[in-house]
């Protein structure tokens, strides 16, 4: 939760970051609700992307997209 303090309408209560991307500042967050979420460095939690219903749904695309930010 520390990385994403300093973004407007960061992460809350019941969110983990489960991941980051090497080279960007945008953080994988899985949502209290069991959503993913992309949190972007500059964005408000509305703006962010939501790429997947749960984290199995999101690894798999992940994976299917050879690695490729999918949610752009």
């Amino acid at each position: 939760i520390f990385e994403c303090s300093w973004r407007p309408d960061g992460v809350v209560d019941g969110d983990v970051v489960v991941g980051a991307f090497l080279g960007d500042q945008e953080l994988v967050v899985v949502a209290g609700d069991g959503a993913v979420l992309i949190a972007l460095p500059l964005d408000p939690r509305r703006d962010w992307f939501r790429p997947a219903p749960s984290l199995v749904e999101f690894l798999a695309a992940y994976h299917d997209a050879n690695g490729a930010k999918l949610w752009e």
